[in-house]
């Protein structure tokens, strides 16, 4: 059996362990065609095709196994003949894309019967519905948990001081909410919560009595113009906030090393289960489907044709406790 898989869209730590792990799975008669440069890849041909053993020795580790691509074209039927054409002159039999929610929705436009196709989430921000896992997401969290320890160690070292630190996660909280609630963040804000300045301040200056410093942190898609790719919010709500409270605060923008960086514990063991629930639905001929993992982490399988993004639920466990917090 000959397998493509490409990657398409941002980054993401664990990708390179689903790899590994999905080809751990895989007897010796199936070949795997690595498509170079997302989308770009598959439309100029451009693979490589590596011994399945060969992703092993990059499985724990942040460095690009196979490189992922944008593109800012619009792509046409033409465009999608081309893709199918490609697959088929190379004899794919399953075909797998690696992406976010506008990834996989493209990948419900190739009408064809050959290759069956398989939708991967791959995003650190989880904002696709239907999976409560997302590669990526579990490794960023960890880059921002530790950012925060860095910071609470110097607000003890120079107390009574705000910080607020902005992470990615476009129009979906998430990261920011998840982040938030494994650090001991003091406060969280996400775009899908309206929030009052005038409580934030004084949450700031009720426990700014009690500990040395509070600790904000702040989804990129908290702005009310926010746009895909924009970031720097921080500012405007530093000044108001110090403005309202009479306390410095500090700024601080964590970026993109939030999609870079050593896998974690978790990101490993669920970015294998995701390989393994991608093997069993290829074995019992689940097709077109997204391959994702539900809260209790059994398997997710979503039509490609009903993957849509999500925000944040306020029934999901993980805001509930956020709201018993106080931190939201």
């Amino acid at each position: 059996m000959n397998i493509g898989l490409a990657i398409s869209g941002g980054d993401g730590s664990g990708i390179n362990n689903f790899i590994a792990s999905f080809c751990s799975y895989l007897s010796e008669d199936n070949k795997m065609y690595f498509f170079q440069n997302g989308l770009n890849g598959l439309l100029k041909n451009n693979f490589i095709i590596k011994d399945k053993y060969d992703a092993l020795d990059y499985s724990l580790n942040d460095f690009p196994y196979i490189v992922s691509g944008r593109t800012n074209k619009i792509l046409d039927d033409s465009d999608r003949d081309i893709i199918v054409n490609n697959l088929n002159k190379n004899n794919i039999d399953i075909f797998i894309l690696c992406g976010g929610d506008g990834s996989l929705k493209f990948l419900n436009t190739l009408k064809t019967n050959k290759p069956k196709f398989y939708g991967i989430p791959l995003t650190i921000d989880n904002d696709i519905e239907g999976t409560d896992y997302t590669i990526g997401h579990p490794s960023a969290i960890e880059v921002i948990k530790d950012e925060v320890k860095r910071i609470r160690n110097s607000g003890r070292a120079l107390p009574n001081r705000v910080f607020i630190l902005e992470v990615l996660g476009g129009y979906c909280g998430y990261l920011a909410l998840n982040s938030a609630l494994v650090s001991n963040a003091d406060f969280v804000l996400v775009p899908e919560i309206s929030v009052d300045l005038d409580v934030v301040s004084s949450k700031i200056t009720e426990k700014i009595k009690v500990q040395n410093s509070f600790i904000i942190i702040c989804s990129e898609g908290c702005k009310p113009s926010y746009k895909p790719g924009e970031q720097i919010i921080v500012p405007e709500f530093a000044k108001i906030l110090e403005e309202k409270t009479g306390i410095r605060a500090r700024q601080s923008i964590l970026g993109y090393g939030q999609r870079n960086g050593i896998p974690n514990t978790e990101e490993l063991y669920k970015s294998n289960k995701l390989a393994y629930y991608l093997k069993k639905a290829i074995d019992n001929e689940i097709y077109n489907v997204l391959v994702g993992l539900s809260y209790n982490g059994d398997a997710s399988y979503i039509k490609l044709g009903n993957v849509k993004t999500r925000v944040i639920d306020k029934e999901h466990e993980n805001f509930k406790m956020a709201v018993m917090r106080g931190i939201i």
